[in-house]
């Protein structure tokens, strides 16, 4: 109710900018080039064309929920360049582990302070639903991530977020028959 689909995964996927702009502040041997930043621009434009169609508002005001995915990209890109720099001491592995771990009492307790309802936990579609969602669609996508910020520059890394909504667009259209646009084959 707080945004659309579309303005979250832009807002969302606009963390590799923020991880490239921070990694380049932040860590001494992180440079952007101007062929980075080109081609940054180039896939920005690209992630407006894809969800430009889905831009305007669901009717009502979207900066709280906007302001909220903006948030949460900031939070991802600082916690990137966080562990960028501790990679090296720690198993990503592990660091994986205690991160869906944690993470999943705050998000009850947040939601509740919210006043949102928690699901029923002995309903198997729930269960399924937070098990694939937390352990292999951001589990398993987590642990390469950490492993490429190891060897790679964060900007060279970074730039692979940007497929992520065209798989989710290209996917929606594959298998929930979800329009595919002139406007989003574009970008």
């Amino acid at each position: 109710d707080n945004t659309t689909a579309g303005r979250a995964s832009l807002f969302l996927y606009s963390q590799p900018l923020l991880l490239t702009a921070l990694a380049a502040w932040i860590l001494p041997h992180e440079r952007v080039g101007v062929r980075a930043v080109m081609g940054f621009i180039a896939a920005s434009l690209g992630m407006v064309l894809l969800f430009g169609d889905r831009l305007s508002s669901a009717g009502g005001s979207t900066w709280y929920g906007d302001a909220v995915v903006v948030l949460a990209a900031v939070i991802w890109a600082v916690q990137s360049i966080f562990l960028k720099m501790r990679l090296r001491s720690f198993d990503a592995f592990r660091i994986t582990a205690w991160t869906q771990i944690l993470a999943v009492l705050p998000f009850f307790i947040v939601a509740s302070f919210l006043g949102e309802p928690w699901p029923d936990l002995t309903d198997a579609n729930v269960l399924t639903g937070v098990g694939y969602s937390g352990l292999i669609g951001t589990g398993l996508a987590m642990i390469p991530w950490l492993w490429l910020l190891t060897d790679y520059p964060a900007s060279r890394v970074g730039v692979f977020m940007f497929l992520t909504p065209v798989f989710g667009v290209l996917t929606g259209a594959l298998l929930l028959a979800e329009p595919l646009t002139q406007l989003m084959l574009g970008g």
